[in-house]
């Protein structure tokens, strides 16, 4: 049971996490869900076409029919499930972890994280699950909502009028598959660090919360005189920005620029903010001075 996390199902390939397990792993999965739709993704790692396809085997025995998405990212599957009205998805990732390993992070409708008990009662059932079947052909079809999210991102996107020099670091991650088509669509200079998927992540391990996994990105910005840097995680569901000096932006400060952005983008009169304990107190004053309902939650 010690692959079964607060936040995802995680281990190392084979001796922790196998085809077998993620098999069983999948059939309770659709089971605890109730499920009869699912959408599953995967990372650029070199085991997760073998897992991928025996987690969408475990889930069609359970009754499910998958949408496959391929190698995306983790908000990518997460907007699948919300964007098609699905009753949950699968994203098979490490996240920011070194290339042995491999795992699941899990939402059901709503792209609402499943997480914490529900999670030991998903390794409770796999150690329950039936023997495997064949893949049925009509229990996997293929999905691809690229170019979806590729259009809102980018019809959300505002310049103010000044064309920015941007280092991209992908870390030949996930980001790989989306963030290049985002790029090209803005009217900026970016200098793309990375950018060819490799699950053995060559150049440095996808973790930006590490300091040095940002030198690379830091001596670009500084080299072509940069405004901006961004450093993905491997599963691109976390960033980390560096100004035009080489200097980190703290997550927090990340944070409530985002916020800011999203509170004057809503039609809601005082939309609710979460922000974790990790933040420093002027996220919340300033989200409360902005007009928006700032709320604490749990790291995580």
């Amino acid at each position: 049971m010690s692959i079964y996390k607060a936040y995802d199902i995680r281990g190392k390939v084979p001796g922790e996490l196998d085809e077998n397990l993620a098999r069983r792993i999948g059939w309770a999965i659709g089971t605890f869900l109730g499920a009869r739709q699912m959408a599953v993704g995967r990372d650029v790692r070199r085991h997760s076409p073998g897992i991928t396809d025996a987690l969408c085997a475990g889930l069609a025995q359970a009754g499910v029919r998958v949408s496959d998405l391929g190698i995306v990212t983790t908000p990518l599957t997460n907007f699948a499930v919300g964007l098609k009205g699905l009753d949950g998805g699968v994203m098979v990732t490490a996240s920011h972890n070194p290339s042995e390993y491999n795992g699941f992070k899990i939402c059901r409708a709503g792209a609402v994280p499943v997480f914490d008990a529900e999670i030991r009662k998903i390794g409770e059932l796999a150690e329950k699950a039936p023997p495997g079947k064949p893949l049925p052909a009509d229990a996997r079809q293929a999905l691809d909502i690229k170019g979806e999210i590729v259009s809102r991102v980018v019809a959300r996107a505002k310049t103010g009028g000044r064309r920015l020099k941007v280092v991209a670091d992908l870390s030949s991650g996930a980001a790989t598959s989306l963030t290049p088509l985002v790029l090209k669509r803005l009217p900026h200079d970016f200098e793309i660090l990375n950018g060819e998927p490799d699950g053995r992540f060559p150049s440095h391990p996808p973790d930006p919360l590490k300091e040095e996994n940002l030198e690379q990105a830091r001596e670009a910005i500084r080299s072509r005189k940069a405004d901006l840097g961004a450093v993905f995680d491997g599963d691109a569901d976390r960033v980390v920005f560096i100004d035009e000096k080489g200097n980190t932006v703290t997550g927090d400060l990340a944070t409530l620029l985002i916020a800011l952005d999203l509170v004057s983008a809503s039609g809601e009169k005082k939309p609710a903010v979460f922000y974790d304990v990790r933040c420093s107190r002027v996220v919340r004053e300033e989200l409360a001075r902005a007009g928006a309902d700032p709320r604490l939650c749990r790291v995580g």
